[in-house]
């Protein structure tokens, strides 16, 4: 037992040991500056020298040098042009004339490098750890290796699975693995999400709800229209100074870590063992549309629901089919979804009443009648901290209200489905030809085990041979896989439903018919997991790994082919690169008629009438403090962008009437000739009922799962054994 202690402690020293020696080695900054004609001079500088620019560099906390190579020696003038200053001149300085050496201090900043030499070549370089990916990566890895070590899996069955879930998250994290973030349509987007809701948190805002950092540090309305809740953990690693490169790529191996791991425990409920659950894990967690959305189209989003889309088919698989003390499963799951993508959210109530109104009869059974209310409740209360201001703000004149979408002309050709390979631009065409088109299919492998599961029913039913439970899980599976990929076509009749009355604006919501990959590469895999129980459980130790490995590597191949050609032909994003942006994707959550360049290309802090005075003027996020004079009773533009919730009081503590101003910039309107200003976004008074009520909801549901973990359970009703 010591000698088996000691191999352990042993193991765990050596990985931390390499850890910390592959972080040391690359957590120092080392940046080629490129240099650019500008189109316009900053008022710091003088506009009668001849200036070069260098490209956007987003800097976290820390000491920087710039060194010139060769034998060229250049000055230099490092700017932070988003940083407010008392005069309402554009942008700070940060080093001193002729110095190259500059500090960050503070939340992360964009800076721009300028010089009139002759553009010489230089380089931003920085001491080790400027930021803590590597500390944080050592500390990660550290915290898993004692976990596996001291509290892992003691049997070889349990060390069997382990290995096959570690097998699928790496598989699946491949361009995780590798330097820079790939570029992808809605890459900009989430990356901006992310950054919005640490500088949110830095600026004393929770739950965030108007990220600070698009618009140019105007905000942005983004967390109140699109959930973003499992992206606070890379919003504090940002937090804590980890890089927005390495937040981002911490996500993605998270998601595919919590994939396998729900894929496999929901298996192992429904298809009752390790074996057929491993096989509907592998399949699910490498299905090809599972990677085109992460990597290929950097739709986090999505990604993020499909993580617990099994935990939702195991909930409604045990509200229906077996005891419905399941309903608290089913609304943790209904919570992923709801928290993490809004289409998808529609996509499982859809699927979900379908399902119910199938089993109708066992629906309306007394305990599990009461077990879907109970599971709605705990849902609704879990989520409604997101669902009022979304309620409240979706009835806003915003541009993404009045988006429009040809559904139809985006349905794949039947065809396409059997697709290996595609182009890994992201982008989505338009029906009329295949060129450029993604790989959009739920890969060969899925569609065979959909096949072969078919097949061994047909038989089945031609032998009149009784159907273990197994089986008619996976004949279900099947219908509604059949189901999905008939909507992902053009064989569904698209055109004619976007004509419909009412009905057409609710269908054009989906934009994407081929999103309902998502749904059928679930119910494919499931085939699989279910073909897998009922026809070879029996097989040997031998014969089940060499059936994994195949499953593996016949669902990796397509996969595979577009991580790996992502991360070759596409453009890599890392620290030297632009990783936040203020693309704002049609400015979906502006109000209609406000001109988003305008917007952004505002520059001046504060503005109001000819005799306005600001003073003391500080910054954080969207939170304002200035003192002001000569501008009693006036309207005064902040550098905000206006939504309703903002709040502003002076030095006495009166209320100060918000409005919106000019082009969507948010105005307040003084009350005497001067003061202190204090300018936050507060929200409305029931977004904090929302949160209280669903802080309340989660704690009981914590305390219950304690209670029964522990033992000290005080069951929610008298268990009730029910039929199949």
């Amino acid at each position: 037992m010591e000698r088996t202690k000691f191999r352990r402690w042993a193991v765990l020293a050596l990985c931390v040991a390499l850890a910390l020696v592959w972080a040391v080695q690359n957590s120092a900054l080392n940046v080629p500056l490129r240099w650019d004609v500008p189109e316009q001079i900053p008022e710091v500088l003088d506009d009668q020298r001849e200036w070069h620019v260098s490209q956007d560099l987003w800097l976290d906390a820390g000491r920087y040098t710039l060194e010139w190579e060769g034998e060229a020696a250049g000055s230099a003038v490092v700017l932070a042009p988003d940083r407010l200053t008392a005069d309402n001149r554009e942008g700070v300085q940060l080093n001193e004339t002729g110095s190259a050496a500059f500090e960050v201090d503070g939340q992360r900043v964009r800076v721009q490098v300028w010089t009139d030499e002759t553009a010489a070549p230089a380089r931003l370089t920085s001491g080790l750890f400027c930021d803590v990916d590597g500390l944080f990566a050592v500390l990660a890895l550290g915290a898993l290796a004692a976990f596996l070590l001291l509290r892992g899996p003691k049997t070889g069955e349990q060390k069997a699975v382990l290995a096959v879930l570690v097998c699928c998250t790496l598989a699946a994290s491949l361009p995780a693995l590798t330097p820079g973030v790939s570029y992808g349509p809605d890459l900009h987007f989430h990356l901006t999400r992310i950054q919005g809701i640490a500088d949110g948190l830095a600026s004393g805002q929770f739950p965030v709800r108007i990220q600070p950092t698009p618009v140019s540090g105007k905000g942005y309305a983004t967390s109140l229209l699109y959930p973003d809740l499992f992206l606070y953990p890379a919003a504090l690693l940002r937090f804590v100074g980890v890089s927005l490169e390495g937040a981002y790529r911490f996500t993605i191996l998270a998601l595919n870590a919590f994939t396998a791991l729900f894929a496999w425990k929901a298996g192992r409920r429904m298809l009752g063992g390790s074996f057929a659950a491993l096989v509907f894990c592998v399949l699910y967690t490498l299905a090809p549309y599972r990677i085109c959305n992460l990597y290929v189209r950097a739709a986090l989003g999505e990604a993020m629901a499909m993580t617990f889309l099994p935990v939702v088919a195991l909930g409604f698989w045990l509200v229906l089919f077996r005891e419905s003390d399941g309903w608290p499963v089913l609304a943790l799951g209904m919570t992923g979804i709801i928290q993490s993508h809004l289409i998808s959210t529609i996509f499982c109530v859809a699927f979900g009443g379908l399902l119910c109104l199938v089993c109708l009869r066992r629906v309306f059974q007394k305990e599990r009648f009461f077990a879907l209310v109970k599971a709605v409740a705990l849902a609704l209360a879990l989520n409604l901290w997101y669902i009022l201001p979304w309620a409240r703000f979706s009835r806003e004149d915003f541009n993404i209200f009045h988006l429009k979408f040809d559904v139809w002309d985006y349905a794949l050709y039947p065809a396409q489905l059997f697709m290996t390979f595609g182009s890994v631009s992201g982008d989505a065409m338009r029906k009329g030809t295949l060129e450029g088109e993604m790989l959009l299919t739920p890969g060969l492998a899925l569609l065979a085990a959909g096949g072969a599961l078919l097949l061994a029913l047909g038989l089945a039913w031609l032998e009149k041979a009784q159907l273990p439970s197994s089986a008619r899980l996976g004949a279900g599976a099947a219908a509604f896989a059949g189901l999905s990929l008939w909507l992902c076509t053009d064989l569904f009749p698209w055109a004619l439903a976007q004509r419909l009355p009412v009905l057409g604006e609710k269908v054009a919501v989906i934009q994407f018919p081929w999103r309902f990959l998502t749904t059928a590469s679930l119910f494919l895999a499931l085939c699989g997991g279910a073909l897998a129980a009922w026809k070879l459980t029996g097989l040997s130790r031998q014969a089940k790994a060499l059936v994994l490995t195949a499953a593996f590597c016949a669902v990796l191949l397509p996969s595979a082919g577009q991580m790996l050609q992502k991360t070759a032909e596409q453009p890599s994003y890392s620290r030297d690169g632009v990783l936040v942006t203020d693309n704002l994707y049609d400015a979906q959550y502006l109000y209609t008629g406000t001109s988003a360049g305008d917007l952004i290309a505002r520059r001046r802090p504060v503005a109001g009438g000819e005799g306005l005075q600001v003073s003391g003027l500080s910054q954080r996020g969207n939170r304002m403090e200035f003192d002001w004079s000569g501008s009693g009773g006036e309207a005064v533009e902040l550098p905000l962008t206006w939504y309703p919730g903002y709040a502003a009081v002076d030095g006495t503590g009166a209320e100060l009437a918000c409005e919106p101003g000019e082009n969507g910039i948010l105005t307040v309107r003084t009350q005497s000739d001067a003061g202190h200003m204090t300018v936050w976004y507060r929200g409305l008074w029931y977004f904090r009922v929302g949160d209280l009520v669903s802080l309340a909801a989660a704690a009981g549901l914590a305390a219950w799962a304690v209670a029964r973990h522990t033992g000290w359970r005080v069951p929610l009703r008298r268990r009730t054994k029910l039929t199949v």
